[in-house]
């Protein structure tokens, strides 16, 4: 592979800027921190808050009013590889997606 080859998260969503979780996405992304706090029906994060383009760090700021949780960027990706059924299909398939461009564009760039 090429040294100066590198693949951005923003490469493979539509947004300027992105994260690991922008190419989840925002829904199913919402849907596994929910599941991975444990969040309570009146304290679920909805999508109403959460910046397209940015569900990492909408993610973190609606989690910092909650004084009970400490967000930890890693937790949702350990729950997600021990609950890997989490998601429907349905939830994930654009996000399958994207995943299978940035596969095939790393494949193509050996």
């Amino acid at each position: 592979m090429s040294a100066n080859r590198v693949f951005l998260a923003s490469d493979y969503t539509q947004y300027p800027t992105s994260d690991i979780e922008d190419i989840i996405g925002k829904e199913p992304y919402i849907k596994l921190v929910n599941a991975c706090y444990g969040l309570s029906a009146d304290a679920k994060i909805n999508g109403k808050n959460i910046k397209d383009g940015d569900v990492l760090h909408s993610v973190e700021n609606v989690l910092s009013s909650n004084s009970e949780i400490r967000f930890d960027h890693y937790r949702p990706s350990m729950y997600m590889i021990q609950n890997p059924d989490i998601w429907t299909e349905k939830d994930i398939s654009s996000a399958l997606d994207r995943f299978e461009k940035l596969c095939t564009d790393i494949n193509e760039a050996l």
